[in-house]
């Protein structure tokens, strides 16, 4: 198996404190990756500055080589987290060229376009907010060239060192005998190398006597996710650092090979979770094995272990808040919103007169229809604090937003109770709050994700069942189909939705890479809403998708909050308020 990596170290960025294990832990790595027969490429600054061009160029020549089955990509240095899986992977010359970074989901995204059959992203970078208007305006770039799909598509791991808004720890030399170094570099390189032996299998052929010991993603997984707790308390007890791992690679791809004799492994102890530790990864599992889509958190027919973990959690009741909250079921126009948990300053709908008035502890926004049937329009309101939220105006359809501490946790859609689709969503109510409820769980740390392939494409199956009753659901799957790689899952969303009389929501739309606003505008080849990405976690797939936008919405890009949902900051709201009051979106 040909196999390459390219190995990435960067200790010093900007005016950002300089990292002390970041190229040692580059160089470590690259040490063991030669060890394997792995044709490496290292890029570290401690003989001269780091690149975004070098980083494409090394990546480019590995690929236009056609000979590879495998690229490993990893890097050491600082991270920022500009939105919900939105990872920026800063290089020598960031901040101060706003470039100069590594667009992590969207090299992700370009990197099944290649052709390389097993792709490992290693990440042991910070993954914290930025905190400095200078860092906020980091765009980075994508790494992987942009080519036609291939298939079949090829499985990417992706190891991140933390989970999002968390920092990648280092070991001072005084509280670690091992000297100053990162947490997960460590701990993966202890894996890699063949130190703990029961990750390490056999995937030889059993009927022909062949042996092959591997350490492959799926055992490394498991290993990661509690040796690095363990070591960052062992260092202090304060000290808290969880990783993030998707694995979708199956035999007989693996990382590491080891001739090795046979032996008993040695089993792992499993660390017992405290009340404090439980995630909400944890509680995804577990409802996932529970079979959760035969349950129903409210009725209390989850199993005991399983509410258990939600309520030690504190999830039981924050879904059940969020299936509860309930809007309008109509307006005179058949079309509008209903926001809950906040109030709304202003709002405006392109092309459309709208009333804002409070009623029943919510706001309300009617949406008038007057000469705008058939065309699609967004909207944006300012809430409290001058945060701006766009939304998809769908004729016929009343949307709730739910708003907590300030951060917009759920947007959902509904029939008009004076629509044909509304007798239909009382039919299905039950199992339309069942799928809530999954959101709610999946959209954990501020963005919707699954753990492996197999996880998300279930996921989106599952979803996409009722999109007709809540266009979310079909917006939920269509993400939930690219963590999977499956272009012919969210093409199969597009086209229901392109042949609705609703537009098309923009994400969608921008994963089939059928995104042109140019020419949508000009030639009306179907309609899209709003006119940016609904969550947050898609600004990062702009670039990776060809989406063309007007210089106003790069610029609000700047002031994108943390959250699920895209969400403007208030000098974001200010640049985008007059241009969509002249009509300057479609």
């Amino acid at each position: 198996m040909n196999r390459c990596a390219v190995v990435i170290g960067i200790n010093k960025t900007g005016d950002l404190p300089v990292l002390h294990a970041a190229v040692s832990g580059a160089r470590d790595f690259a040490a063991w990756a030669t060890s394997q027969g792995i044709d490496i490429t290292l890029l570290t600054d401690d003989n001269g500055n780091v690149s975004l061009g070098d980083v494409k160029a090394a990546i480019r020549s590995y690929v236009q080589q056609r000979i590879f089955s495998q690229l490993i990509l990893f890097f050491s240095g600082h991270g920022i987290l500009r939105a919900p899986d939105y990872e920026l992977w800063l290089l020598s010359g960031a901040p101060d060229d706003p470039d100069d970074a590594v667009n992590v989901p969207g090299s992700i995204w370009l990197a099944r376009n290649v052709g390389i059959p097993h792709v490992v992203v290693i990440s042991d970078a910070c993954r914290s907010r930025p905190n400095t208007s200078r860092l906020s305006q980091v765009q980075g770039g994508v790494v992987f060239p942009n080519e036609s799909p291939r298939t079949p598509r090829p499985a990417v791991d992706v190891f991140y060192a933390a989970l999002p808004g968390d920092p990648a720890l280092e070991v001072s030399a005084k509280d670690a005998t091992e000297g100053y170094r990162g947490l997960f570099t460590d701990c993966l390189l202890k894996g890699l190398m063949g130190n703990v032996p029961d990750i390490i299998v056999n995937i030889g052929n059993s009927h022909l006597n062949e042996e092959k010991w591997v350490v492959p993603s799926w055992e490394l997984k498991p290993y990661l996710e509690q040796e690095v707790p363990d070591a960052a308390a062992s260092v202090h007890i304060k000290l808290q650092q969880e990783p993030d791992i998707r694995v979708e690679s199956h035999p007989p791809s693996y990382l590491a090979e080891f001739i090795r004799p046979s032996a008993t492994a040695i089993p792992r102890t499993e660390r017992a979770l405290h009340p404090e530790e439980i995630t909400f990864r944890h509680v995804l599992r577990s409802l996932k094995d529970d079979q959760f889509f035969q349950g129903h958190i409210q009725d209390g027919s989850l199993p005991a272990n399983t509410r258990e973990i939600a309520e030690k959690s504190e999830m039981a009741d924050a879904i059940n808040r969020l299936i509860e909250v309930r809007g309008r079921e109509s307006f005179e126009t058949r079309t509008g919103f209903s926001v809950v948990g906040t109030t709304v300053e202003r709002a405006v709908i392109t092309g459309s007169d709208c009333d804002v008035f409070e009623e029943n502890s919510a706001y309300q926004i009617r949406v008038h229809n007057d000469g705008y049937e058939g065309k699609a329009r967004s909207g944006l309101l300012q809430i409290k604090g001058g945060l701006g939220i766009p939304l998809a105006v769908l004729p016929g359809y009343i949307g709730t937003v739910v708003v907590e501490s300030g951060r917009v946790v759920t947007v959902t859609y509904l029939p008009s109770r004076q629509t044909s689709k509304y007798a239909e969503y009382q039919s299905v109510a039950p199992e339309i709050e069942k799928r809530r409820a999954f959101i709610a769980v999946a959209a954990r740390h501020g963005s919707f994700r699954f753990e492996g392939g197999m996880e998300a494409m279930e996921a989106a199956h599952f979803l996409r069942t009722l999109k007709a009753i809540d266009p979310t659901l079909g917006l939920y799957s269509a993400y939930a189909y690219a963590q999977a790689g499956d272009l012919e899952g969210i093409q199969s969303v597009f086209e229901y939705m392109s042949r609705e009389p609703e537009p098309v929501l923009f994400d969608v739309a921008m994963l089939t890479n059928k995104l042109d606003l140019r020419l949508i505008t000009e030639r009306r080849q179907f309609q899209v809403s709003p006119f940016c990405p609904m969550l947050t976690q898609g600004w990062a797939l702009l670039e990776a998708n060809e989406v063309w936008l007007p210089s106003v919405m790069r610029s609000a890009r700047e002031n994108l909050q943390p959250g699920l949902w895209t969400t403007f900051g208030r000098e974001g709201v200010e640049k985008l308020w007059a241009y969509i009051k002249f009509g300057g979106v479609i």
